[in-house]
């Protein structure tokens, strides 16, 4: 896959994970998503499925940062770490890897794996018990 092709695809998800909107198509309609979080493991079919989720997970929705972006023989890898207020309470922090499958321009299926939700005191705990040398 060209680079540019992939930034683009790349751009229009996170752009997605950020809205839970695909105004560019990006997502196929029955996109295959299997996501492992911890301590469980489920899976959805279709693009509305997948952003109904993600609306469900972050009613507030978040502020993403995106780390490495990786392509693959089929698609590419996105590392992403989301801060958000929400359910869970304030400054809430998770780190997920998107693995993407991408045919005809389209993503046709993602699997996710995600560290789960770090509130303030985890965070606050982590900094001072297991300081990163790379952020």
């Amino acid at each position: 896959m060209a680079v540019a092709a992939t930034e683009t695809i790349i751009d229009a998800f996170v752009r997605f994970l950020e809205t839970t909107e695909d105004p560019s198509g990006i997502l196929d309609p029955d996109v295959f998503v299997d996501l492992n979080v911890p301590h469980w493991r489920y899976q959805l079919q279709g693009a509305r499925a997948l952003a109904d989720q993600l609306r469900a997970d972050a009613p507030n929705g978040s502020t993403i940062t995106v780390g490495r972006r990786l392509s693959t023989s089929t698609g590419f890898v996105v590392e992403c770490a989301y801060r958000q207020d929400d359910h869970v309470g304030p400054d809430t922090l998770y780190r997920t890897v998107w693995l993407l499958a991408a045919s005809g321009g389209r993503i046709t299926e993602i699997v996710l794996y995600c560290t789960g939700e770090w509130d303030t005191q985890t965070q606050e705990r982590h900094a001072a018990d297991a300081p990163m040398i790379r952020a």
